[in-house]
């Protein structure tokens, strides 16, 4: 994580100062200031309602609650101030859940009376273990808030062109950003979803998650995406150049493109047999099953054909 004082030092110096990065500031010692830290009881603690990250991994907690009991807090959890002796965690609420695993009442924390789920937006979008949509969230969050690309950029590290193609996630279908949270966030790449949201077909963009959801790696389906592209824009050109055309010219000249679009898949089914052959010792009977599968589906389609 880069330090908050090549960050936010101008923000939090200059006259148009941003209260959130005031605090951030207050939190990582850029104030001379420095607040306490002081003991609350967990029992006192309310969620944020404002909270960036909407998973959180059962197992990772339970990893952290035995870092905990074998090292101790090293780092306090910030939370502000409510009413009736109640406190809202600002940020470090997987820390306060692995608390109570262990079966603690208290845990170390600050007080801030500042915009406190500002300052959990910065904090999150920090951390490296917050999911693609989460993050992408998180991030389209601090642009309502007033924050340029190029500030929020400087808040993770990024550029601002990486900042649009993380936010373009969230133009995928909700669906789509649903399940990859509820089964495939430990799988899927951030950059795998981006790559689909940059497929504007939806048919051809559904088609490639099954494939990723299957195991398609990123390389691969950067290949795909091109390849569907250039299918796309071919096929434009033919219906293009033959409007005014009688139907049969038009057919006559859109079969060049399917033509090139079989070819390239027998292509890619060749290739993955013979990548198949060299781990052979490897399959199991489920994999020599399915081949087989395989085997009799190409064999109907062929059958079917005039060869």
């Amino acid at each position: 994580m880069r330090k908050p004082e090549r960050v936010t030092r101008a923000a939090l110096t200059g006259p148009n100062r941003r209260p959130a990065l005031d605090a951030m500031g207050e939190y990582f010692g850029v104030k001379a200031d420095f607040p306490n830290i002081v003991e609350l009881s967990v029992a006192d603690l309310d969620p944020n309602p404002d909270q960036p990250r909407t998973v959180f991994d059962q197992a990772e907690l339970q990893a952290l609650a035995a870092s905990l009991e074998r090292h101790g807090q090293q780092q306090p959890i910030l939370v502000q101030e409510g009413q009736g002796g109640r406190y809202t965690i600002v940020f470090g609420e997987r820390r306060v859940r692995a608390t109570k695993l262990l079966g603690r009442e208290t845990i170390y924390a600050i007080v801030t009376k500042t915009a406190g789920p500002e300052i959990a937006l910065i904090e999150n979008v920090q951390r490296a273990d917050l999911d693609a949509v989460d993050l992408a969230q998180s991030l389209e969050r601090l642009s309502a808030a007033g924050y340029t690309q190029d500030e929020i950029g400087l808040l993770i590290g990024k550029d601002r062109s990486r900042i649009a193609k993380i936010l373009s996630i969230l133009s995928l279908p909700t669906e789509m950003l649903s399940e990859y949270q509820r089964e495939f966030r430990s799988t899927v790449s951030m950059s795998a979803l981006i790559e689909l949201a940059q497929v504007g077909d939806p048919e051809t963009r559904q088609a490639l998650w099954d494939e990723v959801r299957q195991g398609l790696g990123l390389i691969n389906l950067r290949a795909k995406r091109r390849e569907a592209k250039e299918v796309q824009q071919e096929q434009a050109g033919h219906e293009e150049s033959a409007s005014g055309s009688t139907p049969e010219r038009s057919s006559r000249k859109a079969i060049p493109v399917v033509q090139r679009g079989i070819e390239q898949s027998v292509k890619r089914i060749s290739t993955e047999v013979e990548r198949l052959g060299k781990h052979r010792p490897h399959l199991t009977v489920d994999h020599a099953q399915k081949l087989r599968d395989l085997r009799d589906a190409i064999d109907r389609l062929l059958s079917e054909q005039c060869v």
